[in-house]
C-alpha cells in the first residue's frame, strides 16, 4: 500500500493501474517483494514509465503476480533445459519491430515473483535498448535524469539473482518484468562456489557508504544490511571526512564513489590514509577497465575497486578483501 501511494504520486499525471494477483498469495509476494527487491528499485522503473510518457496522458501499470515453475519453464524455454542455473544475457528482435532484453539468472523448477511496470510511452528506440542499464547513460535532459536509475535498479535484482526482461519499440510503450525466485535465499546453495565467501559478523563491522547519488547511497546501504552489515551513508566526501572525525573508530570500512562534485574516490582515499591510516577504502565506479585498474596499483591508499551496478556477490567478497588486508 505504501509503495502505491508513492507511484500514485509520481504519476499523478497519468493513468495508473496497480495490480496484484491472485489475492491469496500477496502475502508471500508481498513479503518477499520486501525483503528482497527494493521498493525503490520499482519507483525508479515508475519514474522512468513517467519520463517516457512526457507531458501528455498515458497509462503506467504496476502487476504483482506468481508465477509458477511450469509456465516459468515455457516463459524461458528457450534457454538449456539440462542447466540448473542460467546467467542470461539476450537482446532479440521481432518481426513487429519490438526489441527484447533478458539479463539476470535463472533457476529450472523454481517459482517466481514477478513485477510488471509497463507504460504506453515513447518507447526504446533498438540501438539503445542494450545500454540502458549502462552507469551514466541516459537519453533524458541533463537535468532531468543522471543515468543511475535504471543501473541501480538492475544493480539490486542481480545482486538477489534475479531477472529484469523488457520489451519495447518506439511509439509503443515499454514493459520491464522482474523476475525473483520465491527461495532466493535458498537457491544461493544450488550453486557451487557461490558461498565460498563467509559473511562477516554484523555486529562488528560497520561501514560509511559516501555516495553523492542518494538513490545509489541507499541502494548500498539496504545491500549491505541485507548481508550483515551496519553501515552509514554521506553525501560527500566532506562530510564524510566529519564523521569519521567525530566517531575516529566507529567505521572499520570506506565505500566510496569515485566521481563526486568535491573528491574523487582517489583522493578520497588519500585524505583517509592520512589521518586514518588503518582504514581501508573501497572505491566504487560506473567506469572499468585500466583507469581504474591503473589507480589500484597507484594509490595504496585504495584496497578494492568495485564496478556499478554493485553486485552484491562482488560487495561481499571486496569487504572481505579489504578488511582482511
Amino acid at each position: 500500500q505504501a509503495m502505491a501511494r508513492h507511484c500514485y504520486t509520481i504519476c499523478k499525471k497519468h493513468r495508473f493501474i496497480p495490480r496484484c494477483r491472485p489475492n491469496p498469495l500477496y502475502r508471500s509476494l508481498g513479503k518477499n517483494l520486501v525483503t528482497t527487491l527494493s521498493s525503490q528499485a520499482i519507483m525508479n522503473l515508475c519514474l522512468n514509465a513517467r519520463d517516457a510518457i512526457g507531458e501528455k496522458s498515458g497509462k503506467i501499470s504496476v502487476t504483482l503476480e506468481r508465477i509458477d515453475a511450469p509456465d516459468m519453464n515455457t516463459l524461458f524455454s528457450h534457454l538449456k533445459k539440462q542447466d540448473k542455473v542460467t546467467d542470461s544475457y539476450r537482446l532479440s528482435f521481432d518481426a513487429d519491430g519490438y526489441g527484447r532484453l533478458e539479463t539476470g539468472r535463472f533457476y529450472q523448477g523454481a517459482d517466481y515473483t514477478c513485477v510488471t511496470v509497463a507504460d504506453n510511452g515513447e518507447g526504446i528506440k533498438a540501438h539503445f535498448l542494450e545500454k540502458i542499464f549502462d552507469p551514466f547513460f541516459t537519453t533524458k535532459e541533463s537535468d532531468k535524469g543522471t543515468g543511475l536509475g535504471l543501473s541501480s535498479t538492475h544493480g539490486v535484482i542481480l545482486s538477489h539473482k534475479g531477472m529484469i526482461v523488457v520489451r519495447s519499440a518506439p511509439g509503443k510503450g515499454s514493459k520491464f518484468r522482474i523476475f525473483l525466485p520465491l527461495d532466493a535465499r535458498d537457491k544461493t546453495q544450488d550453486i557451487p562456489g557461490e558461498n565460498a565467501v563467509k559473511r562477516r559478523s554484523g555486529a562488528k563491522n560497520r561501514v560509511l557508504v559516501v555516495d553523492d547519488e542518494e538513490e545509489v547511497r541507499s541502494v548500498v546501504i539496504e545491500m549491505l544490511h541485507r548481508i550483515g552489515y551496519k553501515a552509514d551513508g554521506a553525501s560527500c566526501a566532506r562530510e564524510a571526512m566529519e564523521m569519521l572525525r567525530k566517531a575516529p573508530k566507529k567505521y572499520d570500512v570506506v565505500l566510496t564513489d569515485h566521481l563526486m562534485p568535491d573528491h574523487t574516490g582517489g583522493e578520497m582515499a588519500e585524505d583517509i590514509r592520512a589521518d586514518f591510516p588503518s582504514l581501508p577504502v573501497i572505491v566504487m565506479s560506473g567506469y572499468g577497465g585500466r583507469k581504474m585498474a591503473e589507480m589500484i596499483e597507484t594509490n595504496p591508499a585504495v584496497k578494492e575497486f568495485i564496478r556499478k551496478p554493485v553486485r552484491r556477490d562482488v560487495l561481499e567478497e571486496s569487504l572481505e578483501k579489504a578488511l582482511s588486508s
